[in-house]
């Protein structure tokens, strides 16, 4: 049998924390802050910050359950008393006194659901302090500012919020909303990749030719990230404000909760005035729709590169009978140079000038010079004064042991004009080569619906968006 001592412990220990138990919670300062809150005035702000509507309730439960617990551990205290006393005085059967024991160990246990579900209260009411500090966030205040907002600024106020969004990366939770920041790294991924862009052996023309086309889209990738910065940058003040916001949402979690909740109003409003002054930039917000849809175009190239074109024009320019081959091309320049009636005088010209020792020139040999001009020519685009001067250097190397101003001017302006119809030819290869199925991101969402056919289209289209999204930059810039 049991000792006796060891049930009156026991009994006691029960006793000590059950009546501990009941004093923490009548004394709870958590529990006392709550039971100053009006639920029903604060219902709405309460709801928004995750509070379970069954927390007054809770209160009253679990205040009552300690008073309870009390008032049965007296009774069990006075039992207990009673047992000890009998057992001290010897006024009691020690068989008796430990069955008098053991029924009253018996009451205890009866008492502990009562206990755990005071215990269980007291987390439950814990926990709504914890939520309800955590829940102190700009999104939460949102919802409150939402319901406080009059349907006439319903709409700024959700538009404000969504640009907010944007701008700042602070999306709600599950959102899949694209963000500023979402922008960058793809277009740096993209920027990187088109530098790396390998162009395989081609006539230096053609190498040109498509180099100036990477530069273009080089030159949208960096209009892009300028317009990013620049519409972060146009934010600033406003990101400013929210984060002494969510400075003021720290501090008030270190406060109690009526203070907690009586801020809570005030502090709406002021988030509701912050969405609206995002609304008043979203002008800025809607281009971004060019950054994505001009985005999408420079992936599509990035496809084609990556892809068979290379291997296309390659085998274009070395089909024997192609206008992009320079030893066709050549031929058929030089060709053209010694036929008709200019062609006859230029013989009878060159054949003078050779009987007086000067130095003459062929169709055989003009051939083979304007093939190397156009494998070797070190530019095409020569907009700019250096350019020009150094395309004149380069064709006057294959050119100046030839007299001036005959045959030397009419070879030039033939060395010329072969270079400019070449590079046209290679322009017209690469504006009517044809965009293949697989050449798009079929994957992602179109931005258009309006897709280029071809891939100087495409071009085009880089270049064109490129300007627009650097144009409204400037105009915004003069706001």
């Amino acid at each position: 049998m049991q000792d006796i001592n060891d049930i009156v412990t026991h009994i006691k220990t029960f006793i000590d924390r059950c009546r501990k138990n009941a004093g923490l919670s009548l004394n709870d300062k958590t529990a006392a802050q709550w039971e100053k809150i009006d639920f029903v005035i604060l219902k709405s702000q309460l709801t928004a910050l995750g509070i379970d509507e069954n927390l007054p309730q809770d209160l009253k439960s679990y205040h009552k359950k300690a008073k309870e617990i009390l008032k049965a551990t007296d009774l069990l205290r006075n039992e207990l008393g009673n047992i000890e006393a009998d057992i001290k005085l010897s006024t009691i059967n020690p068989k008796k006194a430990n069955i008098e024991a053991r029924e009253l160990a018996a009451k205890c246990r009866i008492l502990e659901p009562l206990l755990a579900e005071m215990l269980n209260l007291r987390t439950k009411i814990h926990n709504s302090t914890i939520r309800l500090k955590e829940e102190l966030t700009p999104h939460t205040f949102i919802t409150l500012a939402r319901k406080r907002s009059s349907s006439q600024n319903r709409e700024a106020f959700e538009i404000g919020y969504q640009y907010y969004q944007i701008v700042s990366g602070d999306k709600k939770e599950g959102s899949n909303m694209v963000t500023l920041d979402s922008y960058f790294q793809p277009i740096s991924i993209i920027e990187e990749k088109l530098n790396e862009i390998e162009i395989p052996e081609l006539p230096s023309i053609a190498e040109n030719i498509i180099q100036h086309q990477i530069n273009t889209c080089l030159e949208s990738c960096i209009t892009i990230k300028f317009f990013l910065n620049f519409c972060s940058d146009s934010f600033r003040m406003e990101l400013n404000n929210i984060n002494k916001f969510k400075k003021q949402l720290e501090e008030l979690r270190k406060k109690d909760i009526p203070e907690i909740l009586e801020a809570t109003e005030e502090l709406s409003d002021v988030l509701s005035k912050m969405m609206r002054d995002f609304f008043f930039k979203s002008y800025l917000i809607k281009e971004l729709v060019k950054v994505d849809t001009l985005s999408q175009n420079l992936k599509q190239l990035l496809h084609i590169f990556a892809g068979s074109f290379f291997e296309d024009f390659t085998d274009t320019i070395n089909q024997p009978a192609s206008s992009l081959n320079p030893d066709v091309h050549a031929k058929k320049t030089s060709a053209v140079f010694f036929s008709g009636l200019k062609g006859i005088l230029r013989m009878i010209k060159l054949l003078y000038g050779g009987i007086i020792d000067r130095k003459t020139i062929d169709e055989e040999v003009l051939e083979e010079k304007l093939a190397e001009i156009i494998i070797s020519c070190p530019s095409y685009y020569c907009s700019q004064k250096d350019n020009i001067e150094k395309m004149a250097d380069f064709i006057n190397n294959y050119l100046d042991s030839y007299h001036k101003p005959f045959p030397y001017d009419d070879l030039f302006a033939e060395a010329k004009k072969a270079i400019r119809v070449y590079g046209e030819s290679v322009e017209k290869y690469i504006f009517n080569y044809r965009i293949k199925a697989s050449s798009g991101d079929n994957d992602e969402k179109k931005t258009s619906t309006s897709q280029p056919t071809s891939l100087g289209r495409l071009i085009g289209k880089i270049e064109a968006r490129g300007t627009v999204l650097k144009k409204i930059q400037q105009n915004m810039e003069k706001k």
